[in-house]
């Protein structure tokens, strides 16, 4: 016969805890007029302050019916990336597709984070950096005039569409990371023209590579050595090629303030 576990066991309480979430009452979600999605309102309310808001206050009609259509979102809200989402619900992890083209896979993993960003579910930060950081480490591109290996699969689309989610956001910092080796040792720096259009992030960059010259060390013959934050690898630079950087630098910061002051005027 088997012996009870006493009822204040601590494993006892965490399972009906835990089976209380995928049990329990469920929801419908529409993704625009397309698939639905029967999910556990308990599970889905427990992870999302959003879908807590939606799918619990009274004053919605939402949580009247407990249905939601959710309207799709361009590089944000689609079936493919909600479903996603569910898995990491029901899982508590999730993998993301692979198509065999680096740039198609960073944007999934753009818009996943975008989307847990929206409907602020947590825990989702670190696993996207570290999938985007992968991608660019295993598909490396060729060292030309005018690209580096960091940023060959990495589009202006992925910046502007990163530059959407918060400030100190993981997934805005790989992003800049992997621009600082081509930003310090490149005639020709692939996004210097594009990224002028993004204050925020162009204060990202600098802040990357702010960090990355405070960790310089230099050698008799004057050269100085620093650490790519992607790869790891080691860089050496000139001591002119650094002072560029960090007077390109303070003068993008200028520009930059100038920018959001105008905008602070309006």
């Amino acid at each position: 016969m088997t012996e009870k576990q006493p009822p204040d066991d601590p494993l006892e309480i965490f399972a009906r805890s835990l089976l209380s979430l995928y049990n329990g009452p469920l929801v419908t979600i529409q993704i625009g007029n397309g698939r639905e999605y029967r999910i556990s309102r308990p599970l889905i309310c427990g992870a999302s302050y959003y879908f807590q808001g939606m799918l619990f206050e009274g004053a919605f009609q939402e949580a009247k019916e407990q249905s939601a259509v959710l309207e799709p979102i361009e590089r944000v809200l689609s079936e493919q990336n909600f479903e996603l989402l569910i898995k990491y619900l029901y899982l508590g992890q999730v993998k993301l597709p692979k198509t065999g083209s680096p740039t198609t896979d960073i944007s999934t993993a753009i818009q996943f984070a975008r989307l847990a960003d929206m409907y602020q579910v947590d825990g989702l930060q670190e696993f996207v950096a570290k999938k985007i950081r992968k991608i660019i480490m295993t598909n490396p591109g060729p060292t030309t005039s005018s690209t580096y290996s960091n940023t060959y699969w990495i589009t202006y689309q992925h910046i502007a569409s990163a530059a959407n989610l918060p400030r100190n956001h993981s997934v805005r910092s790989v992003l800049a990371n992997a621009l600082v080796e081509g930003y310090l040792t490149l005639k020709e720096f692939k996004f210097y023209n594009e990224i002028r259009n993004i204050p925020s992030f162009s204060t990202d960059i600098l802040e990357a590579v702010t960090k990355v010259i405070k960790k310089t060390s230099s050698d008799k013959i004057e050269r100085f050595k620093l650490g790519d934050p992607i790869t790891k690898r080691e860089l050496y630079l000139g001591r002119t090629q650094v002072q560029k950087a960090l007077v390109a630098g303070r003068q993008e910061k200028f520009n930059i303030q100038t920018t959001v002051s105008s905008f602070e005027s309006l």
